[in-house]
């Protein structure tokens, strides 16, 4: 019979049991939603879960007059934005498939 993690936690063999949920021993999760960002003193933004710890940073290096050398403060908050919107998207349920 072949091994399906499921993506959560421990490996099962074989098809689940009728009437259980598939995913009965789901971890809590280690980064708590919302995510926030935040723009600190130096040149970047940080991105941290709900319980304060700081899950990313997204640096700003914008020198434009000698060429591209990095993001722009812009471009740098957008992703850090699109970063901590990231808890909410994976919460929705996928469409439906148009097949």
């Amino acid at each position: 019979m072949p091994v399906d993690g499921g993506g959560y936690g421990p490996a099962t063999v074989g098809p689940p049991i009728r009437g259980l949920p598939m995913r009965m021993n789901k971890p809590p999760r280690r980064f708590p939603p919302p995510w926030s960002v935040q723009k600190t003193e130096g040149s970047h933004f940080k991105i941290s879960d709900a319980s304060g710890f700081a899950l990313a940073y997204v640096y700003v290096k914008d020198n434009r007059a000698g060429g591209y050398d990095g993001l722009t403060e812009d471009e740098a908050r957008r992703i850090a934005v699109n970063i901590a919107k990231l808890p909410a998207l994976l919460q929705e349920k996928p469409l439906p498939s148009d097949t």
